[in-house]
């Protein structure tokens, strides 16, 4: 509600809301009396969002004693126009969305990342209860059943009573303020299972028709997942959600909340507000982070929700449920979080601040995959800080690689830093681990811890060759059979032989050999004309990236066959039909000497 320009400037600050909060190393405390109170805190790996509609809308047609026509009502809506003929004060609101059962009804979109769950969900309702003589009339013809305090609201076809109900008295407030009420409650279980978008309708809301009346909701959600999410929530942050009843008439005094509790370490934060009854068109209305206002096209609470789907204005003339980012130069100002009036009575209703912690995340690895006993293996550290606030004094360590040790004074959000540095093998394989520690600004100590495995590799291979005859013709063929045994712990690959007197099986590749394995190869090489050894040797390349050989060699005897015959003749004696006995026989022999003699006979 604003009020018209009176002859004379009425305070430029009529009412501040302060929410206040510790800056390191400050411990919290807490004000006796709190418009509004902390209803979450929490650091967890996720945030909030808050969204709402209004359930009060423009008039479809102009009505009876409306200084101003309907059509600068809707235009309003779309940021269109100036003064009080932009404003619900100069027109006649009617119920939005009303059907069977229901009075008035809006719907907007929750929307919360993929895989997270709710942690925590407040809905909050408001709307002018109206009194005689004063702007949003008391009237019966025109306001809903029942009284605001009984009424239950209806959260997705389902009601939900207030856990927290607060109205205005009017004994409090001047002539020109209207009588606001709000309520609370707990709706985290409705939530249960709501993963990714949501519509959410909230109907029945109670709520005066009329000038200067408004109606609407808000819902704060806070969503988290249970581990560090790379994507939506790599690091944790405090959130804290508020909710009370603040009116800050047009003149009035001071409205303060102490120390919340919050804890800020630095980094930008997020503020979440919902407030009711701001004027788009209005004189002015503030937020401020300690000393600084912040950014805004006009008055900052203006009836602007995000996440409205029915009805989707830009200016709902009702409520404000809407987050901004606060930078860290801003949240460094001081301490108050203040709801600024100036000639625009609102009520503040709820709020929530969201800080970021950092997060210290380590890696190492080695730049060897396998090394053998003794080599130099290049390890690289690795720190990130993921989060949103700086971290330092920052160290990095490792007792099996005192030399290695860094100090990093600080590493900003979202920044990464990294060395490299050497060490010696040990006989066998291992496992190295490094840690990190540093602080944040509120002296909060983090450690992380990373492991790298480092495999030392034993290389060994056997070779053996066996002649398949150790005796060969001249200008025959020498066959020879060739076994690789990996007796050592390594992979061997590329494996390749060499034979010095260049035969088919140069540098044939017999390609990997398992440790344990035997290979088996069959090669031949052309003879020569005298006795030789034919010595072959083996290469391949173990896991650490060097070479393994081994060499075998097998003798070879050449021979040259002759060929001789010799004939042997005698006479045997036999009878014959004439009694005469005579016979002959001639022995054939041929003769294969090849260093020995091998006879073959016909007798």
């Amino acid at each position: 509600m604003t009020v018209r320009s009176l002859g004379v400037r009425m305070l430029a600050v009529a009412g501040v809301l302060g929410l206040t909060w510790a800056m390191a190393p400050m411990p919290p405390t807490r004000a006796a009396d709190s418009a509004l109170v902390p209803v979450f805190d929490q650091e967890l790996y996720g945030d909030f969002t808050v969204i709402g509609n209004a359930v009060l809308d423009c008039p479809s047609h102009d009505e009876p004693g409306m200084g101003f026509p309907v059509q600068r009502c809707q235009d309003a809506e779309r940021l269109i126009g100036s003064g009080e003929g932009a404003r619900n004060n100069g027109h006649f609101m009617r119920w939005a969305n009303g059907s069977d059962g229901v009075y008035d009804s809006s719907t907007a979109r929750l929307t919360i990342p993929p895989g997270a769950h709710i942690a925590y969900a407040g809905l909050s309702w408001s709307g002018a209860i109206g009194r005689a003589g004063a702007t949003c009339v008391d009237d019966p013809r025109t306001k809903p059943p029942g009284d605001p305090a009984g009424q239950s609201v209806l959260l997705n076809g389902v009601g939900v009573a207030a856990q927290r109900f607060t109205a205005d008295s009017p004994g409090q407030l001047k002539d020109e303020d209207g009588v606001y009420y709000s309520a609370h409650a707990d709706v985290t279980g409705r939530f249960a299972g709501v993963d990714g978008t949501v519509d959410v309708t909230v109907a029945n809301v109670w709520a005066q028709q009329g000038p200067d009346c408004y109606g609407g909701w808000a819902l704060t959600a806070v969503w988290a997942y249970d581990q560090p999410q790379p994507d939506y929530a790599p690091a944790k942050n405090q959130v804290i959600v508020y909710d009370g009843h603040a009116h800050l008439p047009v003149v009035g005094p001071r409205a303060t909340v102490g120390n919340t509790g919050l804890r800020y370490a630095g980094g930008t934060a997020r503020v979440g507000v919902v407030a009711y009854e701001g004027d788009w068109s209005g004189v002015g209305s503030y937020l401020l982070v300690g000393s600084s206002t912040q950014p805004s096209a006009g008055p900052f609470f203006r009836s602007v929700a995000d996440g409205a789907v029915s009805p989707a204005h830009l200016n709902n003339l009702s409520v404000d449920a809407r987050t901004i980012e606060v930078p860290e130069a801003d949240m460094r100002t001081g301490t108050d979080l203040a709801f600024v009036s100036d000639q625009d009575a609102f009520l503040a209703a709820g709020a929530a601040i969201s800080v970021p912690r950092p997060e210290l995340a380590l890696d190492v690895a080695a730049e060897q995959s396998a090394v053998r006993p003794g080599d130099q293996v290049t390890y690289r550290f690795t720190l990130r800080n993921p989060g949103g606030a700086v971290l330092r004094g920052l160290v990095i360590e490792s007792d099996q690689l005192p030399g290695c040790a860094q100090r990093i004074d600080r590493l900003e959000p979202g920044a990464t830093q990294s060395f490299a540095c050497a060490g010696a093998a040990g006989a066998q394989t291992q496992t190295v681990t490094a840690k990190a520690s540093g602080q944040n600004l509120l002296g909060e100590t983090y450690q992380r811890s990373a492991d790298v495995p480092v495999r030392v590799v034993h290389p060994g291979m056997e070779v053996r060759m066996v002649a398949d005859a150790e005796q060969v013709t001249a200008g025959g063929t020498a066959g020879f059979t060739i076994t690789v045994r990996n007796t050592g712990d390594s992979l061997l690959t590329g494996l390749t032989m060499d034979n010095e007197l260049g035969t088919g099986c140069v540098n044939r590749d017999a390609g990997v050999v398992e440790p344990g394995q035997t290979v088996t190869l069959r090669c031949a090489i052309a003879a020569v004309e005298e006795g030789f050894t034919n010595t072959i040797r083996l290469t391949a390349t173990d896991e650490s990236g060097r070479q393994v050989s081994a060499g075998a060699e097998a003798r070879f005897d050449v021979v040259r066959p002759k060929l001789a015959l010799v004939f042997q003749d005698h006479a045997e004696q036999g009878a014959a039909d004439d009694g005469v006995v005579l016979a002959w026989a001639a022995l054939i022999a041929m003769v294969i000497v090849a260093g020995g003699a091998i006879r073959m006979s016909n007798d």
